[in-house]
């Protein structure tokens, strides 16, 4: 895989995360709305004539607050959920360094078992940060991806699926590793 193919699979991952944190805002909206709307009747047809104006006008910029695409609220949780998939996957390692470290030395002391944890998740973010966030590259990926065809959008939202899947699979797999490789 070459840079610009790495550079693309991490941005249309990223993409997806994003679409997946909008739909969940808009689903938990829903949600609220339909446990709170019983309450209507508590109030007077005015203040509920004057709730749903007030909502009407604030609604653009809760719009902006959430689905921004450059510092909403949902592209916030999509870098933050990117950061932390894209971190389990060098977690194996570190794991798997850690549990055989402890078989080998018969335990490890704080700083090294962090240095273990930190620098190999470290060292492989720094490539996922230029691909993504360097001159907020993201958002001319965003803008590509939005012409894409429903195909598209279907085929990535699996890719980006099995991604975190995987990821959780490899943080699931390196704490295995670690008792499996750790002192017996």
């Amino acid at each position: 895989m070459n840079r610009t193919e790495f550079e693309y699979f991490l941005n249309a991952v990223h993409y997806c995360l994003w679409r997946w944190q909008i739909k969940v805002y808009a689903f938990m909206e829903k949600l609220g709305d339909v446990l709170f709307s019983p309450l209507k009747y508590l109030f007077t047809d005015n203040f509920r004539k004057r709730y749903h104006e007030s909502k009407l006008k604030l609604e653009p910029q809760f719009n902006d607050l959430y689905y921004n695409d450059k510092n909403g609220f949902c592209v916030a949780w999509a870098h933050h959920l990117m950061g932390t998939f894209c971190t389990c996957y060098p977690l194996f390692l570190s794991f798997s360094l850690l549990g055989l470290g402890t078989r080998l030395f018969g335990g490890l002391n704080s700083f090294v078992a962090l240095v273990l944890i930190f620098v190999p998740s470290g060292i492989c973010y720094i490539p996922v940060y230029k691909a993504l966030y360097t001159k907020d590259r993201y958002l001319k990926y965003f803008k590509k991806f939005e012409k894409e065809d429903e195909q598209w959008h279907r085929k990535w939202s699996r890719i980006t699926t099995l991604f975190c899947v995987g990821a959780a699979l490899f943080f699931i797999g390196g704490i295995f590793a670690m008792i499996l490789l750790g002192p017996h």
